[in-house]
């Protein structure tokens, strides 16, 4: 009962190509809508938002292979930036 949780949207998927584009928009935007229905969850106290999906593409529609091979999944690199947005909060978290 007195567990804080950490919410984050559905990552972005797709590479920044016009093949990519046209497979992954759909998907994405059914993602953003499920997105703003996660982020109404949120009350800053008991449940908090975390988003960083604007780290996930940098130049501001596409994740860089190096963050996502498969254009969907994660790789270590991207777990290693997810980790640098979470570890901050779960430290703050942890300390209180």
């Amino acid at each position: 009962p007195k567990a804080t949780v950490v919410l984050h949207p559905i990552f972005p998927r797709g590479w920044d190509t016009p093949e990519s584009r046209k497979h992954h928009e759909k998907e994405r935007a059914n993602n953003e809508k499920v997105n703003r229905i996660i982020r109404a969850y949120a009350d800053g106290k008991d449940v908090l938002w975390l988003d960083f999906n604007a780290r996930w593409t940098p130049n501001g529609w596409g994740v860089p292979k190096e963050l996502m091979a498969d254009a969907i999944h994660p790789t270590s690199a991207g777990y290693d930036l997810w980790m640098s947005e979470l570890n901050p909060v779960l430290d703050r978290l942890c300390a209180e």
